[in-house]
């Protein structure tokens, strides 16, 4: 956000903060160059506790019209008024362009964290940001500034999260090219840890659409991105993505881009690497049940796609959906009784349920609907949809009532929802 903030000054002064000079417009005549106010940026953001804002305070000197004065040397004076904050100025004095700014650490309890800088004798500025703790659901949006990869097919960018009615979005930090993104996020069962997969979707070289640059992880509150190990690991697993955790928070399943397959390994290390067995041209978008014992995932052959179930160490394939439509992204419910998944279809399409054991499948939401993923109480999912075209959202949905929330509407690309269980 920025603003322009007026100060009172005397007319056609010049004081050593202020440089004076001749107006090419109008020979003979002191171009007006008094410092009249600032030019503000950087306020109003919100960010997790104890954790830098993204994007720095900034102040600008400017003229009565608004425009920019280049004076260097000016004092400048930054100072914490509430929240506990740090702030690590980039200088005492303004610097090429007339700018001063400084990096604002929040402090560690929630709520408005306040600043002021002084420039000057000009009015004093304040700027408020908003310490939050990071919301239980994290998705991936476009939404912020300098984010590229929407020019390239309307990919979405980063990852983002938020509390349950859609307040607080905070970007989890994730450097990197601008045109990557991110997709398919995973929470580890202790809330520690985010997998995702990071995606190019213009590669070099000449290979077609977008490519998986493998999987990776970042803390809660980002600013800690790596990839998954994978020395020594054969080349059908150099590019993963889909990831899904064990619920022993130390086992991942995901699926290979090249062979088209899944396999699980420790998250730590390279070892205990293990290829289930093969599933027709492919199997991907795979989810673990509770107890650890089987996986959910999206099998394709023939032509089709269904909801299969396979147990942990490749055993016991069975085939839960059998039908004409195209079935994917499973999750099971918290007690490992149902499964949702998501259906293509140009009849009806939209989120369906099951029983674990392939009974009582039903249509809970009928439309253009992706991506469903259980509420960690298993009374609610949060889902995709795209209510019309140029827009995407996240929704929440009551399983019993199938009451619908609108949980994000910023004008980005949002999607892929998951909650923190």
């Amino acid at each position: 956000m920025k603003r322009w903030l007026a100060a009172p000054v005397l007319a056609g002064m010049c004081t050593m903060a202020l440089a004076c000079g001749d107006d090419p417009t109008n020979p003979g005549t002191p171009a007006d160059t008094t410092l009249a106010g600032l030019r503000v940026a950087g306020d109003s953001q919100v960010q997790f506790l104890e954790t830098e804002l993204i994007n720095k305070l900034s102040v600008q000197l400017v003229d009565r019209a608004g425009n920019p004065v280049a004076q260097t040397g000016v004092p400048v004076g930054w100072t914490v008024l509430a929240g506990g904050g740090v702030l690590a100025t980039d200088g005492s004095v303004t610097t090429t362009g007339g700018v001063a700014t400084a990096r604002w650490t929040m402090g560690p309890e929630p709520g408005t964290n306040r600043a002021r800088v002084t420039v000057g004798n000009l009015q004093p500025v304040e700027f408020t940001a908003r310490a939050a703790r990071q919301g239980p659901i994290v998705f991936v949006s476009s939404r912020h500034a300098g984010f590229r990869g929407d020019d390239f097919e309307g990919y979405p960018g980063d990852l983002f999260a938020m509390n349950e009615d859609g307040s607080d979005v905070i970007r989890i930090v994730t450097p990197r090219p601008e045109i990557n993104y991110s997709a398919n996020p995973a929470w580890a069962p202790n809330g520690e840890i985010l997998l995702f997969s990071l995606i190019d979707p213009r590669p070099a070289g000449g290979i077609p659409g977008p490519v998986s640059l493998g999987v990776f992880w970042v803390s809660a509150t980002g600013f800690k991105e790596e990839q998954v190990p994978r020395t020594g690991f054969p080349p059908e697993v150099d590019f993963l993505e889909d990831p899904a955790w064990a619920p022993d928070n130390e086992r991942i399943v995901a699926h290979s881009t090249l062979d088209r397959q899944l396999y699980t390994m420790n998250f730590e290390s390279t070892t205990n690497l293990t290829k289930l067995i093969g599933f027709g041209e492919s199997a991907h978008s795979p989810s673990w049940s509770p107890d650890g014992s089987r996986i959910a995932f999206a099998c394709s052959s023939g032509g089709k796609t269904d909801i299969c179930l396979v147990d942990s160490d490749g055993g016991g394939l069975e085939n839960l959906t059998n039908g004409p439509a195209i079935d994917g992204e499973p999750d099971w419910a918290p007690d490992g009784s149902q499964i949702l998944f998501s259906r293509d279809s140009l009849l009806d399409g939209g989120i369906w349920v099951t029983n674990a054991d392939g009974s009582g499948e039903r249509q809970l939401f009928a439309g253009r609907a992706t991506a469903p993923s259980w509420a960690p109480d298993g009374t609610r999912f949060l889902m995709t949809w795209t209510p019309a075209a140029g827009r995407t959202d996240i929704y929440m949905v009551d399983v019993t009532t199938l009451e619908t929330i609108n949980l994000t509407n910023a004008g980005s690309l949002d999607r892929q929802a998951i909650w923190r269980r």
